[in-house]
């Protein structure tokens, strides 16, 4: 039984140009469903699961994150619009058990301050957009985390860094590169930066010497900072391959409500949180 975390807890953390196409491509419906779908959403499911797949496969050295269209209508925008954020900083933790995603969701989002009606709501049309990033994936589950925060100054630095590997590739024969998908709902998107092989290296130094948050932020220009299109998630790769995207957190001067996906095996996932967490069977 894989372990669920409702954590709510401060800020400590630290963010425009857009440059993202709409991604499609083929259908693979051979992926497992874990949450009910409406007939009435199927086309646009269709369309995001089609999108996914394309930022997925176009992913690769010379384009580390790319985006795609979450598909959303006018509705739910105006739904995840009026979400209220109460707290400076608050966040959801699913680590591969998604049976009760839902009410936890709805729980986490009421904790924020909103209106059963309106959690259940903006709990549907996420919930809708965490399975269909996992059909597209061709993943069993994922680590799905949702963070909610309020303006701060933390961020106003960029925090410039690239993710290492999150689970052991041993455990599955599949040796695909590894990678999350991010979405943001209110608020600012994920700042990604087009780093040139010529500063690599010297980047990798300055984060392994750790507390260089103020020299990376000089050696990377600002301007040249790139984000996904309102209403459009990224997919972006992490590891230790040479390539993995560089990414931070952009300024954050309104409330903000950010999605990140983690897709992978339960064995995979499994071995995450206990990891993470020190839990031993």
């Amino acid at each position: 039984m894989f372990i669920k975390r409702l954590a709510l807890s401060m800020l400590v953390s630290v963010t425009v140009c857009d440059l993202y196409s709409d991604s499609y491509c083929e259908f693979n419906s051979k992926c497992i469903l874990f949450f009910e779908e409406s007939c009435d959403s199927l086309s646009s499911n269709t369309l995001l699961v089609e999108g996914v797949k394309r930022a997925l496969s176009e992913m690769g050295p010379s384009k580390p994150f790319v985006g795609f269209d979450m598909r959303l209508t006018g509705e739910d925008i105006d739904c995840l619009n009026k979400l209220r954020i109460a707290t400076s900083y608050s966040e959801y933790d699913n680590y591969g058990d998604l049976s009760n995603f839902r009410s936890e969701l709805t729980t986490f989002l009421q904790s924020l301050g909103n209106e059963i009606e309106s959690s259940e709501a903006a709990t549907k049309i996420i919930t809708n957009l965490v399975n269909q990033v996992i059909i597209a994936s061709g993943k069993e589950t994922a680590w799905v985390t949702l963070r909610a925060s309020t303006a701060t100054i933390d961020c106003d630095v960029p925090r410039w860094h690239k993710d290492g590997y999150f689970y052991d590739h041993d455990l599955e024969l599949n040796q695909d590169e590894q990678y999350k998908v991010v979405m943001v709902f209110k608020g600012p998107q994920t700042l990604f930066y087009n780093l040139p092989d010529e500063m690599r290296e010297e980047f990798n130094i300055l984060c392994e010497v750790g507390n260089e948050r103020e020299a990376l932020a000089k050696m990377l220009d600002i301007t040249k900072a790139i984000s996904a299109k309102p209403y459009h998630g990224a997919a972006f790769i992490v590891g230790d391959v040479g390539y993995e995207a560089v990414h931070s957190e952009p300024p954050i001067h309104e409330d903000r409500l950010f999605l990140s996906i983690l897709p992978g095996s339960k064995k995979q996932i499994r071995e995450l949180y206990d990891r993470w967490h020190s839990v031993k069977e």
